[in-house]
């Protein structure tokens, strides 16, 4: 590995972060009932679906050649 980067551009940090954070809160007994279980699907679906489009508006704007047919 080469160089140095801060901790909080680490994905494994923000990984364990996360895990740790569901397994404290499952500790202490919070749960999450099917209504919300479906609410926080269809908000993530929409998140997902919306960065996509984002990403591919911004690669195709970043791009320095074309899209050739038959290629």
């Amino acid at each position: 590995m080469e160089g140095y980067k801060g901790i909080l551009q680490s994905a494994t940090i923000w990984s364990l972060a996360v895990g740790f954070s569901a397994t404290i809160l499952q500790k202490f007994g919070y749960t999450i009932d099917a209504d919300l279980q479906g609410e926080i699907v269809q908000r993530t679906l929409d998140a997902v679906q919306l960065i996509s489009y984002a990403t591919a508006a911004y690669g195709r704007i970043r791009a320095t050649k074309l899209i050739a047919p038959g290629k």
